[in-house]
């Protein structure tokens, strides 16, 4: 973590579940997690996700 405290996410419209998952522990880890403009829009077959942004990683992002 002390390599990498800071992670930007600038725009990743298509993401996996399991990328989402990493980008949470991450946070939880104790990095900084800086998501940009419609990030994890879609999952991984370009599908627009059901929940509200930004979803999955609500705790992570600190909303």
């Amino acid at each position: 973590m002390t390599r990498h405290p800071v992670l930007v996410v600038p725009a990743l419209y298509v993401v996996h579940d399991s990328t989402l998952d990493w980008f949470a522990a991450y946070a939880h880890a104790g990095g900084h997690l800086v998501l940009g403009p419609r990030t994890a829009y879609a999952d991984h077959d370009a599908r627009a996700r059901h929940e509200l942004a930004p979803g999955r990683l609500v705790d992570a992002a600190g909303v």
